[in-house]
């Protein structure tokens, strides 16, 4: 199959119909033969890196999500997604402060990025977050309220 993929134009549905076959049949070989496949791609192929890593860390592969996010950041350093999904990792980590850059970081790629600020307004809003970093969050999201583009400031 990953043999096809290399002589197929538009890679892209391809690698996503293998993911969600190998999560459906359970495979941790083939997600991880997969995702072998996707870190060896040209960097041409960044749209694939996102929900790639989204597939495999809802199937409980979070390294392997990680170091696709972190291929899509190598190549671009404003994936939006890519940041809010690693800020995502390191809150169940339990890295808050890592956590909190990083989906500041998205939101500064993004402001509109739902997810990114859904998620700095939980790690706020759950009382995490303390000190610093914590009250300048709170000062973002309750700035939130006010904006006129009804996203974080």
């Amino acid at each position: 199959i990953l043999e096809g993929l290399r002589l197929a134009q538009d890679r892209t549905p391809l690698v996503m119909w293998l993911l969600h076959r190998y999560v459906n049949e359970q495979s941790a070989r083939g997600l991880l033969a997969t995702h072998r496949y996707i870190m060896d791609l040209p960097n041409d192929h960044t749209q694939l890196f996102v929900p790639a890593g989204e597939i495999l860390f809802a199937a409980g592969h979070k390294t392997e999500a990680e170091q696709i996010w972190q291929r899509s950041l190598a190549v671009s350093p404003v994936t939006d997604e890519a940041l809010n999904n690693l800020g995502v990792l390191e809150y169940e980590r339990g890295h808050l402060s890592k956590a909190a850059a990083l989906f500041a970081k998205a939101l500064a790629s993004n402001p509109n990025n739902n997810s990114a600020m859904a998620n700095q307004k939980a790690l706020v809003m759950s009382g995490a977050q303390t000190g610093q970093i914590g009250e300048e969050l709170i000062r973002r999201s309750t700035s939130h309220a006010s904006s006129e583009r009804g996203v974080l400031s």
